[in-house]
């Protein structure tokens, strides 16, 4: 058996690459496009309770640390776009969120044991901090561990980290 937290990209491994949609953007955001400033990735979905409740956090994260030069990027699970857009919409969600209804390059769960008998997919919401590289400092799986976050942020953007 593996936990939920061990699917997570460990971190001093390269962010996962991906390619998802942007809601109300005509635009992708990928692995590639939050390279060049520590990044703050929230795996999520509107149908998660944890994912929802954890939203008001990240929004004052995201205030703080967005002066500091760190992005913020949401990837929605949701499988549909049109409900997600809905619920940007009535949530007033300013942080960047994009259409992810596959998140399988972020479960790294084949790599966290010998053994092929028992895969887990990460739980939702989970959060990556990515430095400038692109290279994984810290995550925190299940409800958002703010002691995790703010450390690595805060390492960061003091340049004591591995950006």
């Amino acid at each position: 058996w593996i936990n939920a937290f061990e699917a997570l990209p460990p971190p001093g491994t390269p962010g996962p690459q991906f390619e998802a949609p942007l809601v109300h953007a005509d635009t992708l955001v990928s692995g590639k496009s939050l390279l060049g400033a520590p990044s703050v990735v929230a795996l999520w979905s509107t149908t998660c309770r944890g994912s929802r409740e954890s939203l008001a956090r990240l929004r004052e994260l995201n205030e703080t640390y967005k002066m500091r030069g760190v992005r913020f990027l949401i990837l929605a699970a949701d499988p549909s776009i049109s409900r997600l857009s809905t619920f940007v919409d009535s949530a007033h969600v300013e942080i960047p969120m994009a259409h992810a209804p596959d998140l399988e390059a972020f479960d790294f769960s084949d790599q966290a044991s010998d053994t092929d008998e028992y895969r887990v997919l990460f739980a939702l919401p989970s959060f990556l901090v990515l430095d400038s590289r692109g290279v994984v400092v810290a995550r925190s799986g299940g409800m958002l561990s703010d002691s995790v976050l703010v450390s690595a942020l805060d390492s960061l953007t003091r340049g004591e980290g591995a950006s």
